[in-house]
């Protein structure tokens, strides 16, 4: 899974950092482990919202690669992120794409500048935006025309909302994105019109560089303002291309924090001995109030709360923040983080329940309710830059930990974490202490956050107050780390991690790999034990690991004075955190797994063996160069590169083996690169307050980018008598495509056109499929007027003012039903609505399926299949027209019949009745909303008509009732918290009874 974090700029006007849910958003009781990384997907499934055809798993993620000593922690616990709907986020490179302010100097962004090397004082880089949606995550850039660029090339449509800032009206500012993904969903984060006074759900952050610093949220100065930084945008709403809807409410948190400021220095010549400061960084940060449908809502922290008045920096309007109500236990205070205004403690901003209701009778009723309980890592003096007695530093003490969860059903789920093993208590926040990876390392404080191992640092040695030994230690680096995971219902499961290493580093490197997984059945005493080793397979005494860019933290400025050089202590992190990468991937990781019954911490050997795997990744990562010569690097000393993104960390190969050592079955995947575009940058350093004369060019090339071909080869017992599975994939763009294809279906996607499946008697298969975005009308050119948006101060309202005319290309519209239709999927950006699909073997058709839709809502309309196969000619389905015959239809295959029709839909896209080419029609009836189907018939207007029904006992619970045809039932009885305690059929005659006992009643 991908772990967000955001750039702090090097630069003077530094940049804020996000909040901890921005920064891990995307983080993620058999746990699967990403062997590339090392990382193990703790995931806890709290519950899943469903509605129609919209699904949001619900859910509580940990990051094992280890807890950094600046972290902080979560409104869920250290090193805990809940997963609920999305949000976009961003690592700024350079400066912000919309513009910023350096003082009274105003630099244009990316976005409003674009590329211009002659030009050393904007912003010529774009940002890095990262999207995640229900757990599913991609990134996205601007490009040189304001494009925007998915990493990689997908079939998602992202539009931005654009605003003049009014901190600065030479600024623009993101008001938000609509992503639209390939089967119409449209997912809304920030704004859902890019009107920022109808919703305005992003996080914003402003940094002082002064040590506890304070802040009035009601009169902010114009250099706070300009100071502003947006770090993410959340979901507000879902829509699907049915019509269905699901909103996401929240209220706004204000709290801040300190955080070690980077130490600068501008010659070698000065002793670098003294620790910077503190920067305070405020954040406004949404928090999830509540996700609700048409018959299900999610209320988190349902506390009780009174609205506050503060206004956005910005827009000057009200918005809502948490404040405690008249009861003083309706919140609870958050000890890690301060206020604004205050040193005192931060109220809310704790997860400390989750209730899920349900709508009955206009009424929603609270049924399920889910309860965190939580405490605190805490360190004690003394620490020698932190005086935790002190009112300004106090929080610096405590970081919140989640210690358990409990269930609707009493049942537990329990958490501990590893403590340091040096006889010290939990190090604070910003403690001295670290490596060169940010982890705990214990020792005396040091006396300079520069790292003396790092390459390119002549005569920085501890003698000389130069540098601080930040070499990891392998024990103390786990210092925070989740350890134990226990469930009252009778499971444990412990981890224990190993720091890194590298080929190409001769050191440890923080951070946590999985090196053991232990799952314990409490109740029949059996452990199952995954080991993990990260050895080269050629080479058993060399590590796999390659790390991505070795410690830096000095570089030189070529501008004629050798002797001149730059110290700065955050150097090596921001360029990691900028890079985009993993810090160190593994090409080869093999999993060993046991069980033992009794005492797990017996030497696992090959008697308690079941099996083994051996993963082979891609591991095309280019080593970051930060050395010239015997100087630090003079130029850009990290450059994100797309390409990485597509190739590295995918599987190449999975074999498998039995506990004999004879080999299972083994997997092959080969993937494809095809390069579309380019974006170039023009890097300006920032260090140390002075932008560097001295710049770089550099290009990301954008590509599609998927798999190619996967090979399957199964073998006996004795690793003999192999079965070999071949399957390929091909696009639209690729060679093996006939041309004449691409002419008579233009239209671009990055879908599946052909399969070839292949077994191991060489015999083959094909499968083609087309889809509405195959198809083109043509076009036309048109004048449209793009918008601006002025803020009205009298309406206290943004105007939309559409003036600015714009030539552009339009699709033609064709006026054949079938063919318009396919336009209408086309506008909805039902990219994956399948037109035609059809078998091709040994030269002859031996299967087909063809469909068509209703205009305007894109509903599936007519099925239709071969009367007769194989065939030994086939037409395939394409629009006859051009450009000027819209009026012409699509033509199909001579064999294809009629074989169903849907002929009506409910408000929200489900199918109500249809028939089939026999005539036989059925009909389905709706409740609760329209979106649960009550009842059902077959044979709908015959004397052999059969109608079954389904009743509910809510949208939480499920079903009470189903009765069949011949009138036979089963009706469901649910306890309190919805588990089905007892089944009677028809005549009320007990068919099931169920009695729930934990562990240990």
């Amino acid at each position: 899974m991908l772990k967000l974090v955001f750039c702090i700029a090097l630069c003077t006007n530094v940049l804020g950092q996000g909040s901890p849910e921005a920064s891990k958003n995307s983080r993620s009781q058999d746990f699967p482990v990403n062997q590339y990384t090392g990382a193990v997907s703790v995931n806890i499934p709290i519950y899943t919202f469903t509605e129609g055809a919209i699904t949001i798993p619900i859910s509580l993620s940990y990051n094992t690669t280890g807890i950094r000593l600046r972290e902080s922690a979560s409104w869920c616990g250290l090193g805990w992120t809940l997963n609920a709907g999305g949000m976009v986020s961003r690592i700024v490179r350079g400066l912000p794409d919309e513009g910023s302010m350096e003082g009274t100097d105003f630099r244009k962004g990316f976005y409003q500048g674009g590329y211009d090397q002659n030009n050393d004082t904007d912003d010529h880089e774009p940002d890095l935006f990262v999207a995640n949606i229900n757990g599913q995550s991609f990134k996205f850039m601007f490009d040189n025309n304001k494009n925007i660029q998915v990493i990689p090339k997908t079939d998602v449509k992202i539009l931005p909302y654009v605003v003049s800032s009014r901190a600065d009206s030479r600024m623009n500012r993101f008001a938000g994105f609509k992503i639209i993904t390939a089967d119409g969903s449209c997912y809304f984060f920030g704004s859902e019109d890019g009107l920022t006074n109808k919703s305005n759900v992003y996080e914003y952050s402003i940094t002082q560089p002064v040590n506890n610093g304070t802040l009035n949220r009601d009169n902010l100065s114009q250099d706070d303002k300009n100071k502003t930084l947006v770090n993410a945008w959340y979901l507000i709403k879902i829509a699907t291309s049915n019509g269905q809807k699901v909103t996401f409410n929240y209220k706004y948190n204000y709290y801040a924090f300190g955080y070690m400021s980077s130490y600068e220095e501008n010659s070698d010549r000065s002793l670098i001995n003294n620790l910077s400061p503190f920067t305070t960084n405020f954040l406004a940060t949404p928090v999830l109030y509540s996700i609700e449908g048409n018959n299900t809502k999610i209320e988190f922290f349902k506390q009780n709360y009174y609205s506050c008045n503060y206004l956005d920096y910005e827009t000057g309007e009200t918005v809502i923040a948490m404040c405690p109500g008249d009861d003083a236990n309706s919140y609870t205070e958050r000890k890690d983080l301060r206020n604004w205004d205050n040193y005192q403690n931060s109220k809310g901003k704790i997860l400390k329940d989750i209730i899920v209701s349900s709508m009955e009778a206009g009424n929603w009723q609270n049924k399920l309710f889910y309860t965190f309980n939580y405490d605190y890592f805490t360190a004690d003096n003394p620490w020698a830059n932190i005086n935790l007695d002190n009112t300004t530093e106090g929080y610096f003490r405590y970081r919140l930990k989640l210690n358990g969860i409990v269930f609707p059903d009493g049942s537990t789920t329990s958490f501990e974490y590893y403590a340091p093993t040096d006889g010290r208590s939990y190090p604070p926040a910003y403690a001295n202490t670290e490596d060169h990876w940010g982890f705990y390392k214990g020792g005396n404080d040091l006396r300079s956050l520069v790292g003396t191992q790092a390459i390119c640092q002549t005569n920085l040695t501890p003698e000389y107050n130069k540098a601080s030994d930040k070499t990891t230690d392998a024990l103390l680096s786990k210092t925070f780390s989740l350890q134990k995971i226990t469930n009252s219902v009778g499971t444990e499961t412990n981890f224990e991690y190993e720091v890194h290493d590298a080929w190409n580093y001769n050191y440890p490197i923080g951070g946590n790999r999985i090196s053991k997984i232990i799952t314990k059945d409490l109740i029949s005493n059996v452990n199952i034990v995954k080991t993990y080793n990260y050895r080269q397979f050629a080479n058993a005494s060399v590590s796999s690991g390659f790390l991505i860019m070795e410690p830096v933290y000095r570089f030189s400025y070529p501008s004629g004075v050798p002797s001149e050089y730059g110290y700065n202590s955050g150097l090596y992190q921001q360029a990691l955190f900028s890079l985009g990468r993993p810090i160190v991937s593994y090409k080869n990781v093999e999993e060993v797994v046991y069980s033992i019954r009794g005492d797990a911490s017996s030497a696992v050997n090959d008697t308690y063996k079941l099996g083994s795997t051996k993963y082979t990744f891609n591991q095309n990562e280019t080593a970051v160069v930060v050395c010239n010569g015997s100087e630090g690097y003079s130029y850009k000393p990290w450059t994100f590169k797309p390409s990485n993104d597509y190739t590295s960390g995918s599987m190449d190969k999975v074999e498998a083996f039995a506990k004999n050592g004879s080999r299972i079955s083994t997997t092959q995947i080969e993937y494809f690169t095809n390069f579309e575009s380019v974006i170039s940058g023009y890097y300006i350093p920032r260090y140390n307050g002075q932008r560097k004369k001295d710049a770089s060019t550099y290009s990301m090339n954008i590509a599609h980018f998927g798999v190619r071909k996967k090979t399957e080869i199964g073998y006996d017992y004795s690793g003999l008598n192999a079965v070999q599975n071949t399957t390929e994939y091909y696009y639209k763009n690729d060679a093996i495509i006939p041309q004449s294809y691409r002419t008579t279906y233009p239209g671009k996607h990055y879908q599946v056109v052909k399969i070839i499946s292949k077994d191991s008697r060489d015999r083959q298969v094909e499968q083609w499929n087309k889809y509405a975005a195959d198809y083109d009308f043509g076009t036309h050119q048109t004048t449209e007027y793009d918008c601006r948006y002025i803020y009205d101060s009298d309406a206290r309202d943004w105007v939309a003012i559409c003036d600015i005319p714009v030539t552009r290309d339009v699709q033609n519209v064709p006026t054949n039903a079938d063919a318009r239709a396919v336009y209408d999927l086309k506008q909805k950006n039902i990219i994956v609505a399948p037109i035609e699909s059809f078998l091709r073997k040994n030269n002859k058709i031996i299967n087909a399926n063809y469909n068509t839709y209703y205009t305007g809502t894109g509903f599936l309309k007519d099925s239709y299949s071969l009367r007769y196969f194989p065939l030994n000619s086939f037409t395939e389905a394409a629009w006859s027209g051009n450009g000027s015959n819209l009026g012409a239809s699509m033509t199909t295959d001579g064999n294809y019949i009629l074989s169903n029709s849907i002929t009506s839909y409910n408000q929200y896209g489900l199918p109500k009745t249809s028939k089939t080419n026999f005539g036989v029609k059925s009909e389905i009836s709706f409740q609760m909303n329209e979106l649960f189907p009550y009842q059902s018939t077959i044979g709908k207007d015959t004397p052999e008509s059969q109608t079954s029904t389904t009743e509910y006992a809510n949208s939480v619970f499920g079903v009470s009732k189903e009765t069949k045809a011949n009138g036979f039932s089963n009706s469901v009885t649910y306890d309190g918290i919805g588990r089905p305690i007892r089944v009677t059929d028809q005549n009320n005659n007990v068919l099931k009874q169920v009695e729930y006992k934990l562990k240990g009643q």
